[in-house]
């Protein structure tokens, strides 16, 4: 069992990187209205550390060479400088963990890191998924953008896992950076009209709430490094799928969005994100849901 504890520097310091300043995460008054004595830490710096400690415990297992799955579900939120118990336990054919407070050993964050047994092949994914269909949008990662990342990177010592860390980190910074995601969002919510996520959340909570990634043997076996490495690769091409609204417009929504990257046509990751959106002034209701959910 490990301690976890978040402060403003580490708050900060993900911020720069992702270019993530969610005012929930600096504005106290913000969260107070989320009924939080504290802001909340970014759930994916929260994964860092625990994508990090599965993938270092499943190197200790005699898992077969392949392909991992990463899932997430973001309970509650994890709160700057106070105290959380991180815990891994072996079950079925992975690892599960949990994130707990240390007073009330509530749940805020659970879930597993797993073998897939289905290969990789040229531009597919093992969860099945090619890249040879039109994406809603495409773009790509450069080794530059990468090694100016890795300046930021607030994860150094995360050892043989940095690779595929860095690239599922990015693929979420640049989904933020989409204004036509967040123009669709504010549509469907009858906000005012947002060309870009700090836009949105001039009207809206926005809080993550589950995280997956396809993890590819590929990646695994790659390392990083000041000039931003990923094995051979030069330009990192990134797909995006049709991200999914759901929800009742108005009282809040889900969106979901499903980005894949490839060195090549070699698959390397596939990570979906879901984020749930709320009206300032429903966002405490939201969020007392999601955590009786």
């Amino acid at each position: 069992m490990t301690a976890l504890r978040y402060n403003t520097a580490d708050l900060q310091a993900w911020a720069e990187f992702s270019g993530d300043f969610n005012p929930v995460h600096f504005d106290l008054a913000r969260a107070a209205r989320l009924n939080l004595g504290a802001v909340p830490v970014h759930g994916m710096r929260v994964m860092l550390d625990v994508k990090a400690a599965l993938f270092q415990e499943a190197g200790r297992r005699e898992w077969p060479e392949g392909a991992l799955v990463f899932k997430a579900v973001l309970r509650a939120p994890v709160l700057k400088n106070a105290g959380y118990r991180f815990a891994i336990e072996s079950r079925g054919n992975g690892l599960n963990f949990a994130v707990a407070d240390e007073e009330r050993n509530t749940p805020c964050m659970t879930g597993h890191l797993r073998p897939l047994s289905v290969s990789v092949e040229s531009k597919c994914d093992p969860a099945g998924a090619c890249g040879s269909g039109p994406a809603w949008h495409s773009f790509s990662i450069s080794k530059a953008e990468r090694a100016a990342a890795i300046a930021l990177w607030p994860a150094t010592s995360h050892g043989q896992a940095g690779a595929w860390l860095l690239l599922d980190a990015l693929l979420f910074s640049a989904l933020l950076r989409q204004p036509g995601l967040f123009a669709q969002v504010s549509d469907f919510a009858g906000f005012a009209p947002a060309r870009s996520v700090d836009d949105l959340m001039q009207h809206a909570t926005v809080l993550q709430t589950h995280h997956s990634t396809v993890i590819s043997a590929e990646i695994q076996r790659m390392d990083i490094d000041s000039t931003g490495a990923h094995g051979e690769a030069d330009a990192i091409r990134c797909d995006i799928d049709t991200p999914v609204i759901t929800g009742s417009g108005q009282e809040g929504c889900v969106i979901q969005a499903t980005l894949s990257a490839y060195a090549d046509t070699q698959f390397l990751l596939r990570t979906t994100v879901a984020l749930m959106i709320s009206p300032l002034s429903s966002s405490a209701k939201q969020l007392e849901q999601q955590e009786n959910g």
